[in-house]
C-alpha cells in the first residue's frame, strides 16, 4: 500500500469514525456519568467488535479480490458507489440524540460487553469495511498485510476519538448533541465522503 493511498484511507476512515453514532454516544455518557477512566473499557470493547467485523470482510474481500478482472473492477465500483450512498444518507441524517442517564456504573466487564455488542450489531460497520477496503488495495500485492494495516488504522483511530470524547465528555457532549452542531458534523462529513467516493471510484 503506497502512502498517499493511506492517507486517503485515513481521511475517509476519520470522517466515517468522528460523525456521531452508536459508539460515540455510548462514551460520552459514560464519560458524562462516571469519568473519562470509565471509558476506556467500553473503547476496548467496540475496537474488538470492529477488529472483528473488519476480519470478517477482509476474508470475503480478500477471496474475491484474488480473481482479479472484472470481479476486481466491480468491487471498486460498488465501493465507491457505497461511499457515495453513505455520504447522502449522512448529510440528510439528523443528529443523534442522547440516552437516558445511567445509574450506577457498571463493572468494567459490562461495560466492555455492551459497547463489543453495540459494534457487532452494527450492520453500517460491515458494509463499510466490505465496501471501502477494495478500494484501497492494490491486488497485484500481498493482500493480508494491507488488510491489517487497513483494519488497524480503523480501529487506532476509533480508540483515540473515543478515548478524547470521554476524556472531554462534559464539553463535547453539548457539543456534539447540539443540532446545529450535528447537522453541520454530518454534512460536512457527507459532502466530503461524496467526493471521495466518486473520486476513488474513478481513480485509475
Amino acid at each position: 500500500m503506497t502512502f498517499d493511498l493511506w492517507l486517503g484511507y485515513l481521511a475517509v476512515a476519520s470522517l466515517a469514525i468522528i460523525s456521531p453514532g452508536p459508539a460515540i454516544i455510548l462514551a460520552l455518557n459514560y464519560g458524562v456519568r462516571f469519568g473519562g477512566r470509565a471509558v476506556l473499557a467500553s473503547s476496548l470493547g467496540n475496537i474488538t467488535g470492529l477488529g472483528i467485523l473488519a476480519a470478517a470482510a477482509a476474508g470475503g474481500m480478500g477471496a474475491l479480490l484474488a480473481q482479479g478482472g472484472w470481479v476486481a473492477e466491480a468491487l471498486h465500483w460498488l465501493g465507491g458507489g457505497y461511499l457515495v450512498f453513505l455520504g447522502v444518507k449522512l448529510w440528510r441524517s439528523k443528529p443523534p440524540e442522547a440516552q437516558e442517564p445511567m445509574g450506577m456504573m457498571p463493572s468494567a466487564g459490562r461495560r466492555y460487553l455492551v459497547a463489543l455488542g453495540t459494534a457487532l450489531t452494527n450492520p453500517k460497520a460491515m458494509a463499510f469495511f466490505a465496501a471501502i477496503f477494495p478500494l484501497f488495495v492494490r491486488t497485484e500485492a500481498d493482500l493480508a498485510p494491507q488488510f491489517a494495516i487497513l483494519a488497524g488504522t480503523f480501529m487506532g483511530l476509533s480508540l483515540t476519538c473515543l478515548m478524547v470524547c470521554g476524556y472531554s465528555a462534559g464539553h463535547l457532549r453539548r457539543w456534539l448533541l447540539d443540532p446545529k452542531v450535528g447537522r453541520a458534523v454530518n454534512r460536512t462529513s457527507g459532502t466530503v465522503m461524496i467526493v471521495f467516493g466518486a473520486a476513488l471510484a474513478l481513480r485509475r
